[in-house]
């Protein structure tokens, strides 16, 4: 009967540990755009965030309460970059990305990805068309570069963005079911047509479907199949970061600990 015991706990311990899904998680910056970069380390600190995707334009804060970080900040006021680069790791926060970005040139794109690589990013996110993903490639080095969609066409599109990712075994998708399902479409259909070519996913949850105005939701108080969109990822071996992105003016800490939770037990 002991024994029967001790297998019978063995199991359930592999059991509970296979329901808590070893998921990996990011924040999408612009969930605290409101917020200054110091204001917003502290709260990600709080919430438990280790990996951000950050989005250029938020004002620095601390010493520097003026000084926005955006594309140009290193050549502008490397002090300033310095002392928000030393912030992330102080609160423990690794940019895995930058973006989205819409760089019209090539200078701009060479910019970009200078100041993704001295982040130590993986990734770079864009909405760029096929003639601009030409010009990222000779920049990119070790980044691969994520190719982002709002609702707007052709980006909203997945079956564009299948197509002109194809060729690349560095540019993939940055799949954003947002915009898919306020444009209409399907967003377990996206997930199975980027199959192989998905790097990272905004993952929202959405007030309605295939409404322009729609706005976020937490995890699983929405209208969106988000565990059948995990289940497909999870069929998929998916292995890139969920990034959760909530725009609203809601709590944010709130927003934050209870999407991680969800993404932990689904």
């Amino acid at each position: 009967m002991k024994k029967l015991l001790i297998l019978f706990v063995a199991a359930l311990s592999i059991a509970a540990a296979a329901f808590a899904k070893d998921r990996k998680v990011a924040v999408q910056s612009y969930t605290c755009y409101s917020y200054n970069l110091a204001d917003m380390c502290d709260l990600f600190e709080a919430a438990g965030v280790e990996n951000v995707e950050l989005c250029l334009g938020q004002l620095i804060g601390g010493d520097y309460p003026k000084t926005r970080f955006d594309e140009n900040i290193m050549e502008r006021d490397p002090k300033a970059f310095e002392y928000a680069k030393k912030m992330f790791k102080d609160h423990g926060l690794n940019i895995i990305s930058v973006g989205v970005n819409y760089p019209k040139n090539e200078a701009q794109i060479e910019k970009l990805c200078r100041l993704a690589k001295a982040l130590g990013c993986q990734y770079i996110s864009a909405e760029s068309k096929p003639e601009i993903i030409e010009l990222w490639l000779k920049h990119l080095g070790d980044l691969k570069l994520t190719i982002h969609n709002h609702h707007s066409l052709p980006f909203a599109d997945y079956n564009y963005v299948a197509k002109i990712i194809a060729p690349y075994s560095n540019v993939g998708a940055c799949a954003d079911n947002g915009g898919w399902t306020r444009a209409g479409f399907d967003s377990i259909e996206g997930l199975k047509v980027l199959k192989g070519k998905i790097f990272t996913v905004h993952l929202k949850d959405q007030e309605k479907l295939g409404k322009t105005d729609s706005n976020a939701k937490i995890y699983g108080t929405g209208c969106i199949d988000l565990k059948g969109m995990l289940a497909e990822l999870d069929a998929q071996n998916f292995d890139g970061y969920l990034i959760i992105e909530h725009g609203n003016y809601d709590d944010k800490y709130q927003v934050i600990k209870r999407d991680i939770e969800f993404l932990k037990n689904n």
